[in-house]
């Protein structure tokens, strides 16, 4: 006696359903793109030693924005300013980040930053990733001798990210603002709100390589079902 139809009726076969809810259970825990991290520097003076986030979702946190040793703070309304950016230091940079929860992965999509500079600061930014330990630019921001530089940058090339991820800001070249004059440690670079006074943000995906509990009670009700109804056959095709 033959059971299943597996070839007349494929959807009836409940390693069909067992499969079907075991991709159901290992995307469970993979969120819809979108924003995951956020700071907010309206109310920043420019002169705090950092700037926490003021969202991350669930499994990440914000490493603070920061400034490199060779930096200095600088009062500025609605910013994170800093002077100092002369000597060409290593040390001359802003610093900030994500950090991923063990057991979870982080797909990034973009971006989202303003940045200025003024009194011959730099007139050119790099943006520099951990994951080449700062070596090559991602991007590079021309800022305008006046007013802001807003960027949309696209980083959805990384793939899956996983533990601490920071992003630096550094000074490409020698040349401030200013054209032909180098720049001064009197000079300053700053980090503000994007245009429309949106945060600085990131956006993406997180996901976790670890069922939930509801997505292994799941399956263990569907290998249970399956347990039985091969019980329940076995039973069916004794002979009399």
């Amino acid at each position: 006696m033959r059971f299943f139809e597996t070839k007349r009726f494929p959807f009836s076969h409940p390693s069909y359903w067992l499969f079907s809810l075991l991709a159901v259970a290992l995307s469970a825990n993979q969120a819809d793109a979108g924003l995951i991290l956020e700071w907010d520097f309206s109310d920043n003076r420019g002169i705090t030693d950092r700037e926490p986030s003021a969202f991350s979702a669930a499994h990440l946190n914000g490493i603070d924005f920061y400034r490199g040793s060779g930096l200095t703070a600088r009062a500025a309304n609605g910013s994170f300013n800093s002077s100092g950016w002369g000597s060409q230091s290593s040390e001359d940079f802003i610093g900030f980040g994500i950090d991923i929860d063990p057991g979870y992965s982080l797909e990034l999509d973009n971006l989202q930053i303003r940045t200025y500079s003024y009194f011959a600061g730099p007139g050119t930014v790099g943006l520099y990733y951990s994951g080449d330990n700062f070596t090559t630019p991602l991007y590079s921001i021309d800022q305008p001798i006046l007013g802001f530089a807003d960027r949309d940058f696209e980083l959805s090339g990384f793939g899956e990210l996983t533990g601490r991820v920071e992003f630096r800001l550094l000074e490409i070249g020698n040349e401030s603002t200013i054209p032909s004059i180098p720049t001064q440690d009197v000079g300053r670079f700053g980090v503000a709100n994007y245009r429309g006074g949106a945060s600085v943000q990131f956006r993406g995906t997180v996901s976790s390589s670890i069922p939930e509990p509801s997505a292994c009670l799941l399956l263990l009700g569907a290998c249970l079902q399956l347990n039985r109804r091969r019980t329940r056959s076995l039973y069916r095709n004794q002979p009399a």
